[in-house]
């Protein structure tokens, strides 16, 4: 599956073994933020559907804090 995103997007694997442009493969409970207009390919590594929840943002996330 492949899409552009319009607005600022958080994806959330509801399922394991699923990798999004070739990264490594996200477990349960993983999210990765998607920037405005950017291109993304979801891959399954397995035989089982996917299940992502993806929660469109009017803002980008704040910058995580330096511990």
């Amino acid at each position: 599956m492949a899409a552009t995103v319009s607005e600022p997007a958080l994806l959330v694997a509801l399922t394991g073994d699923v990798t999004i442009d070739a990264s490594r493969p996200m477990t349960v409970g993983q999210e990765r933020f998607v920037d405005v207009s950017h291109h993304v390919t979801v891959r399954l590594n397995g035989f089982a559907a996917v299940q992502l929840l993806r929660i469109d943002l009017l803002t980008p996330p704040a910058p995580r804090e330096a511990k």
